[in-house]
Order: C-alpha cells, then sequence, then structure tokens
C-alpha cells in the first residue's frame, strides 16, 4: 500500500513538472516569437526611414538650398528646400498615415538646416545639435547612410539619416526621416488583447523636453512615454522585469500576462529604455490550473480506488487462506488419528507373531522329543508296532501342524511387509502434510 502511494505521488508530481516545464517552454517560446516580430517591425520602420531620407536628398533644389546655406543665406535656402519637400511630404504622410511626418536638414557638422514640420520661423532650423545628436555627426564625419532609434525632444524615433551630396561629389550635409517608434505596435501586436507600453531612462528627459513637464509613471528609473492602454500595461510591469532588460531580452508571466521586454538601443548600442508587450494569457492560464487541478484529483481518486481494490483483495486472501489452514489442519488431525488406528493394528499383529513364533519353539521341542523316542523304541519294532503305527499318526498330524505353521507364518511375513509398506505411506503423507502446512504457513 505504501509503494501504491508513492508511485502515485511520484506519478502525479512528474505529471504536474511536465506540464509546468511545456507552459514555461510555451512562454519562452510566445516571448521568442514577439521579440522576432518586433525587431522585423523595428527594423522595416528603419528601411522606410532611410528610403524615405535618400529620396529627399536627391530631390530637385536640395544641392541648390545648400550651396545658398554656403553663402550665408539659411533663409533663402530653407525656403527654397520647403518648396521641393512640400508635396513629397503630404503624399508620404498620406501613404503611411502618420500625423507628422518628419524631414530634417543638417548642415555639416551637425546644424539643424529646416524642420519642415515646423512652422517657418518657429524653431524650424538654425539651432546647434551637435550636444545631443551624435548620430548627426558621425553621418557627417563617415559620409555614410545610418539607420537608429535615438531620443528627440519628442522622446523616441526612428531615424534614417543619410548625407546630401552636391552634383559634383561634395558633401553638403545630410536628411534624415523620423517617424515615430510606436508604429512598431500596429505591426508587432498580433492578437486584439496585445498591448505595448514604451519606457525610456529618466535621464533622457533632458533631450526629451516634450515629456519633461508631464507627470509621467516612473518605474526603476525607467518613466513611461507611450501606452496603447495604460490599465492594460501599467499594472503589470514591475521595477525588477524592466531591471532585466539591462542585460537583454527579457519575458516573464504576471497575473494571467505574458511579458516581452527588448531593450531599446541607440546606434551606438547604449540602452535607452525598453519596449514590453502585454498579452492577456488568462484563458490559457486558467485552462493550465483546471489541468493541474485535474491531474491531483485524478491522482488522488486514483490511490483511493487502488487501496480499496487492494483492502479488498487482502480480505479475500486471508479469508481464503483461513479456510484453505482450517481444513489442512483437520486433515492432519484425521491423518493422525489413522497412523494410530494402524500403529496399535500393527502392534497387535507383531505380539501375533511372537506367539506363533513361541509355538513353533515348543512344536520343534516336541519334535525332537519324539524323534528320541523313535530312537528309542526301533530296537523293539515288534513290540512297539501298535506304537510306531499311533505314532505314525501323531507324526501324521503334526506334520500337518508344521505345514499349517509353516503357510501361517509366510501368511505372517507377509502380512508384516504389507504393514510396514503401509507404515511407510503413512510416514511419506505425514511429511507431505507437514510439507504442505509449511507452504501454507509461509503463504500466510
Amino acid at each position: 500500500l505504501l509503494l501504491m502511494t508513492l508511485s502515485t505521488v511520484f506519478l502525479i508530481s512528474v505529471s504536474l513538472w511536465v506540464e509546468n516545464h511545456l507552459w514555461s517552454k510555451k512562454i519562452e517560446e510566445l516571448s521568442q516569437s514577439q521579440a522576432r516580430l518586433a525587431k522585423k517591425s523595428l527594423a522595416a520602420i528603419e528601411q522606410q526611414a532611410i528610403t524615405i531620407a535618400a529620396l529627399v536628398s536627391e530631390l530637385p533644389g536640395v544641392d541648390e538650398a545648400y550651396h545658398l546655406a554656403e553663402t550665408g543665406r539659411e533663409g533663402e535656402g530653407r525656403t527654397l528646400l520647403r518648396k521641393s519637400t512640400d508635396p513629397i511630404h503630404q503624399k508620404v504622410t498620406e501613404v503611411l498615415g502618420v500625423k507628422k511626418f518628419k524631414i530634417h536638414f543638417h548642415l555639416p557638422p551637425a546644424k539643424s538646416f529646416l524642420r519642415i514640420w515646423e512652422e517657418p520661423g518657429k524653431k524650424d532650423g538654425g539651432d546647434d545639435i551637435s550636444s545631443f545628436r551624435p548620430s548627426v555627426l558621425k553621418v557627417n564625419e563617415g559620409k555614410k547612410p545610418l539607420s537608429a532609434i535615438e531620443v528627440g525632444r519628442g522622446g523616441f524615433e526612428v531615424r534614417g539619416i543619410v548625407p546630401v551630396t552636391g552634383a559634383s561629389g561634395e558633401h553638403l550635409g545630410s536628411v534624415e526621416t523620423l517617424l515615430e517608434l510606436n508604429k512598431v505596435f500596429e505591426t508587432a501586436h498580433v492578437l486584439e488583447s496585445d498591448n505595448m507600453a514604451v519606457y525610456m531612462d529618466i535621464k533622457e528627459l533632458e533631450i526629451a523636453r516634450d515629456f519633461k513637464d508631464k507627470q509621467l509613471p516612473e518605474t526603476a528609473g525607467f518613466v513611461r512615454i507611450f501606452s496603447s492602454k495604460n490599465e492594460e500595461t501599467d499594472p503589470y510591469v514591475t521595477a525588477e522585469f524592466l531591471q532585466k532588460t539591462a542585460s537583454g531580452q527579457a519575458a516573464a508571466e504576471k497575473d494571467g500576462r505574458l511579458l516581452t521586454a527588448i531593450p531599446l538601443l541607440d546606434f551606438s548600442g547604449d540602452i535607452k529604455g525598453a519596449l514590453v508587450f502585454v498579452r492577456d494569457a488568462s484563458e490559457e492560464l486558467s485552462f493550465i490550473k483546471k489541468l493541474e487541478w485535474f491531474l491531483i484529483i485524478g491522482g488522488a481518486s486514483l490511490l483511493v480506488l487502488v487501496c480499496l481494490f487492494l483492502y479488498l483483495s487482502s480480505s479475500t486472501i486471508v479469508k481464503g487462506l483461513s479456510s484453505a489452514m482450517s481444513r489442512l489442519e483437520e486433515s492432519s488431525r484425521n491423518v493422525t488419528y489413522s497412523s494410530n488406528e494402524i500403529n496399535e493394528s500393527s502392534q497387535a499383529v507383531a505380539s501375533g507373531a511372537s506367539e506363533q513364533a513361541a509355538a513353533l519353539e515348543e512344536t520343534s521341542a516336541s519334535m525332537e522329543e519324539t524323534t528320541s523316542m523313535i530312537k528309542a523304541t526301533a530296537a523293539n519294532s515288534n513290540e512297539a508296532d501298535n506304537l510306531m503305527k499311533q505314532t505314525a499318526e501323531i507324526t501324521e498330524r503334526a506334520k500337518k501342524s508344521m505345514e499349517e505353521l509353516i503357510v501361517s507364518m509366510g501368511e505372517i511375513s507377509r502380512a508384516s511387509e504389507e504393514t510396514s509398506k503401509i507404515i511407510k505411506t503413512i510416514d511419506e503423507i505425514a511429511f507431505q502434510t507437514n510439507l504442505l502446512a509449511l507452504n501454507a504457513a509461509v503463504e500466510a
């Protein structure tokens, strides 16, 4: 019973471990899938940004506008750039479906030339951005395209930056396209219950000044600057979980929600924030809990049934053994009684044989005396003729008695042999009976 109990508990434990292991593996697979999808979406947005920037750099009038700026006429250059880019700016805004499609021209090494999304004369250009735009410095120094996530005044932006080259191949500056990071959610969420939140390192608020005066929720040195649905992200994203993104991608399960976080890196590889996806998995977790209870209750029920079966089986076996022992004991008593009777009969037969042997000895003595008398009377045979006849008759009778005695002795000998066989058979039966009794005792 103890062995069956331990075996059942072991099987339940193994089943629960396998179920939890499979669920943990499923969480990891879902997290990896979500992270891959998010990274693909980011890569696609970066590619869009750098492609648009490359097209804008080749627009008619861009070369001339930069040459105007070189001669100190930046205002005229900005006016010319607006005329060249306004049509494409409007068209791309409609195609991409964004509220603000941003194109930003730079003068080397890192000076704002024109922000086309700003109204003319209102912070639309002319300011030095070298202190917080290292990506612009890098493109103007290396004269190679670059795409990355970077913090600006409006928070995280996906930027595609390309160098602007004149007709003679000379380097004139750079131009970038800025797309909202929040667009990742549009392509990276799979289910309607999926939600996304963007967290920024609180130190970056010095650059993202548009968020500085806002009351943003803070968690473990991060501020949440975007959420597709606050009530579906904020309660589940903990400080401990966000801290895991410092070492790379993170995954967790909390209160029926699956969380996947990927760190947001700038072009230098420094962590500037985190992108967190939250999926409602309460139905799946409810199913897992039901499965766990099913395994526990099923295992307990199986254990009770096994115990009941063993109890009933053992009771039947004990009753059968007790009945068999009773029958064997009764048979043993009968065999013992029969053995005693046979023993008494054997003793009686032996006593009779002894008496016959004594009579035989007496007869033998009489024969010797008769022989002596015959020898004594041989000389006087005539006189003893009558006596001889009588003696002959006596001798004849004695001979017959002798023959009868011999026959009796043979019968007595055969009876003794049969008695010995019976005693041997009884001994064998007694031995087998004792052996069966011993086996029954061992089995019991």
